[in-house]
């Protein structure tokens, strides 16, 4: 039996995109998003969508892969980690990311503690 997954993304002033099924680019959000509610049997459906709400620091994340939808939400509190990406759908377009890095015993090393990525979030467009 398949289960519905869904996932509820709150109003807020958001910068972003959200890119459906049928679209050959995502539609980009910059300004106030409506709640939304995304669900595993909408159709279209979301292959891809990063949103960034400033105001509270929370990203979310959602990405169809492998027939399946993985949801993502987490509030970012470390932006010394910045990586810059060009998007593939508009060459004007550079999209911020920050990586989150946490300790964890390593073995390796005497079982000391090693920082690893535990996260990597949108954080907007770079101006």
């Amino acid at each position: 039996m398949e289960r519905t997954v869904t996932c509820i993304i709150p109003t807020g002033h958001y910068q972003g995109y959200i890119w459906l099924s049928d679209k050959e680019k995502p539609e980009v959000v910059d300004g106030v998003l409506s709640a939304c509610i995304i669900n595993s049997k909408s159709n279209p459906f979301i292959i891809e969508a990063q949103l960034y709400e400033r105001n509270k620091g929370m990203s979310y994340s959602v990405r169809f892969t492998d027939g399946m939808f993985v949801f993502d939400s987490a509030q970012v509190v470390d932006y010394s980690d910045e990586h810059v990406f060009q998007a593939s759908w508009d060459k004007g377009r550079k999209l911020k990311f920050v990586c989150e890095w946490k300790p964890k015993e390593d073995p390796l090393c005497e079982n000391l503690p090693v920082y690893t990525p535990a996260g990597f979030y949108f954080v907007g467009f770079c101006n």
